[in-house]
């Protein structure tokens, strides 16, 4: 059966109109392992909804549902093509070929967004696969152009919204009780289903913030939500933007928490939205779910509601455990010194205590960083449902990682975690950046400007080329979608030093295109490597040969000078089983390990993106570290 609804907002929005690059000999590219052959296909659509929002502009989405054949097959990429007054919808599918899958049906549900903006009054049909729906514009579905300074820029707007579910029941036994808007779990209990639906209400007062692509801050600008949840940012030049809606920060925290979200599906929510020119993009809109809602007057046709209980005390004997379940400022995210930032952790309670506000964040051990302990929760976390736990803490001023274990306690001071026992803790750690001005290490042992190829092994193949023209090193990376490929220097082995080069990229060069070190290689086609890429991005990782083992994912520090013609200073210390990172005198990343302890070292580039790459090299310098 296919349908048009229709559900009413309190907003005016507008509507939104690694492949793994492993090093290899020098001069040679890694074999790359085929992907495994697959079927690709189309779904088949056996209901179409189109639900019409009663805002102006209008917003319109397509809810279709339907099965896919078998177990192995899969959603690939939906796709939206408008031609005159007709939305046709190809939602593609693939399977591993030659694998026996289990000929069950698996079903499957998709909500698409239709660019409906600046379309005329008049009718329109939506086609899915053999369904197909149609909706009305009365009017034409654009704003009145204003003559206003600002009318050559883009614009974002969104709404921040109740996204309403209810549960009777439950407790004690008793059948829990969902009301319409709820989706069921996998891990059990309930929660909003993320779809802005008819009687959702805005969210006024929420701070929402504008930032760089990045998502860090500074903020380029913040503005409150009106009492119709709307929110709107104008004037914006072509580019792209992160926008930001913190649930702990001031004034959000003490409108929001307790709660998640449930568009987009993350605790510090962020969208990134793309403005083309002078374009408005709108239904960039963010769900939230309280975490406590009375419930509902009347959750079954002729069936008495039955209050929740208002106990806090936990029955004897209960047990307390948790399990992790996501999280903000992943592991060796990059901080400023002094940096001020909130941790977030999400966990499920999987023992059979409830965590009421009693219960507490407590330090363990590590860096505290200025966290207080202990800090009571801020949620109330039934058993089998997730809380958010959060904790304000401030970057040491001293440059490195550092790294601060958390756990929970209960009211009596029985300390949890995670794991089957409820013993292990949940933790936050950070690669602090610090501005290195002078490492006290003097003139260098060995420089090479390249006035000549006295000092270096060049390779030249199908896929590379080195050479020394005009007082530097030119390498080529000639082919793109490759691995890593250097050269190495004939000078001595080296065990503990500082090494620094400093590379310039050529005309083109974006993406994952990178360049680097390759150090304490104790033959051609092994040691250490370190990445520099032309998006700012960064990575450490080790080759022995055949394997390649990440020590350090890609990650982006602001000290990388990014895009062409981009000079940027990359500098390696080894000493003993540390090594560090330097780009443009700033640590960005340290780290231990002790696969290798000395060997030769090496300049080297890799193209992902770009055929003929160059990369440059004026000048490499090393140290040696005395005891």
């Amino acid at each position: 059966m296919n349908a048009t609804k229709r559900f009413f907002t309190y907003a005016i929005p507008l509507v939104l109109g690694l492949t793994l690059a492993a090093c290899s000999l020098p001069g040679q590219l890694t074999p790359t392992p085929t992907d495994t052959a697959t079927i690709a296909g189309e779904a088949t659509v056996d209901q179409l909804d189109v639900l019409i929002a009663e805002s102006f502009p209008v917003q319109v989405q397509a809810h279709i549902s339907g099965n896919l054949p078998d177990s192995c097959t899969t959603l690939a990429e939906t796709s939206v093509e408008r031609i005159n007054n007709t939305f046709t919808i190809t939602i593609e599918t693939t399977r591993p070929a030659g694998v026996a899958c289990a000929e069950v049906l698996v079903p499957y549900e998709q909500v698409v967004t239709l660019d409906v903006l600046n379309l005329p009054a008049g009718s329109y049909q939506v086609v899915a696969g053999t369904q197909t729906a149609n909706f009305e514009l009365a009017v034409d579905n654009s704003l009145p152009v204003t003559s206003t300074p600002e009318s050559d820029k883009g614009a974002i707007y969104g709404t921040v919204w109740h996204d309403l579910c209810a549960v009777a029941g439950g407790e004690g036994g008793e059948v829990a009780i969902p009301s319409a808007g709820c989706v069921e779990l996998a891990a059990g209990g309930f929660a909003a289903n993320g779809i802005l639906e008819a009687g959702e209400p805005g969210i006024a007062g929420v701070e929402v913030l504008l930032r760089d692509i990045e998502c860090t801050a500074p903020n380029l600008a913040s503005v409150i939500t009106d009492v119709g949840g709307v929110y709107t940012f104008q004037g914006l030049d072509a580019g792209n933007y992160c926008v930001v809606i913190d649930p702990l920060a001031n004034p959000n925290s003490g409108i929001l928490i307790p709660g998640n979200w449930t568009l987009p599906n993350n605790n510090l929510a962020n969208v990134i939205v793309t403005i083309a020119g002078i374009e408005s993009v709108s239904s960039i809109n963010f769900g939230w779910d309280y975490q406590f809602l009375p419930v509902p007057e009347d959750p079954v046709p002729g069936g008495t509601a039955t209050p929740a209980a208002t106990s806090e005390a936990n029955p004897p004997g209960c047990t307390n455990a948790a399990k992790f379940v996501s999280e903000t400022f992943e592991d060796d995210t990059i901080v400023a010194a002094g940096q001020t930032f909130t941790k977030v952790w999400t966990l499920e309670n999987t023992g059979t205590c409830k965590w009421t506000k009693d219960y507490k964040l407590v330090f363990v051990s590590g860096d505290q960083m200025g966290g207080v302990s202990p800090t009571p929760l801020a949620v109330k976390v039934p058993f089998g449902e997730q809380g958010v736990i959060s904790v304000a803490l401030t970057a040491p001023n001293s440059a490195g990682t550092y790294r601060g274990d958390w756990m929970l306690e209960d009211e009596f001071g029985n300390r949890f975690g995670l794991g089957a026992a409820g013993d292990k803790a949940f933790w936050v750690q950070v690669i602090v950046e610090g501005t290195v001005t002078n490492l006290g290490l003097g003139t260098p042992d060995w420089t090479d400007n390249f006035n000549s190829s006295a000092n270096w092994f060049l390779p030249d193949s199908a896929a590379v080329k080195f050479t020394v023209e005009d007082g530097k090193l030119k390498m080529r990376a000639k082919t793109a979608g490759g691995g890593d490929l250097w050269g190495l220097s004939n000078r001595p082995a080296l065990d503990d030093f500082y090494l620094e080069a400093v590379f310039t990229t050529g005309p083109t060069c974006v993406g994952l295109d990178r360049y680097g070190l390759l150090v304490r290689a104790p033959d051609p086609n092994a040691g250490y490597v370190f990445n520099i890429a032309c998006n700012g991005q960064f990575r450490v990782y080790e080759w022995d040969g055949l394997h390649y083992e990440e020590l350090l994912g890609w990650k982006t520090s602001p000290a990388i000078n990014t895009g062409p013609n981009a000079t940027n200073r990359v500098g390696v210390w080894a000493e003993g089983d540390t090594l560090k990172l330097y780009v443009n005198n700033v640590l960005i990343a340290e780290l231990e390990n002790d696969s290798y302890e000395a060997g030769q070292f090496g300049l080297l580039v890799g193209s992902t993106n770009t055929a003929n790459l160059d990369i440059f090299v004026d000048e490499v310098s090393y140290w040696i570290l005395d005891d």
